[in-house]
């Protein structure tokens, strides 16, 4: 029997901001593989998420810089020959995404082009 904790409950962040979350496997024995998923799709580690094992029992999901595209349902999937268990959290980002916007323009002919950054 194995049964993962992930550390806090449904979080409300501000866009922008850094989030961790903790996976600890509180029973069960080893050996463990932990993975993490959001909205049932497996998290892929990026420059500004990061999957960390950081024992045997425990792993941390870090987003460096939350955008307003990693709000969801966080899960951590544990799994060893017993069988296997999950807990989730839901995070919210909040927060306004800015969109700058400026008009290039080249002569003759005089063509315009919106560009959004």
């Amino acid at each position: 029997m194995i049964a993962p904790f992930i550390g806090g409950e449904d979080r409300t962040v501000a866009l922008n901001s850094r989030v961790q979350l903790s996976c600890v496997i509180e029973e069960g024995d080893a050996p463990f593989t932990i993975r993490w998923s959001r909205d049932s799709r497996p998290v892929v580690p990026s420059q500004l998420l990061k999957v960390t094992d950081f024992n045997a029992y425990s792993s941390i999901l870090t987003v460096h810089q939350l955008s307003l595209a990693h709000a969801g349902n966080y899960s951590c999937r544990a799994e060893n020959d017993a069988g296997s268990a999950s807990q989730s959290t839901f995070i919210r980002v909040t927060g306004q995404s800015i969109i700058r916007m400026h008009f290039q323009c080249y002569p003759l002919p005089a063509t315009c082009f919106n560009i959004y950054l």
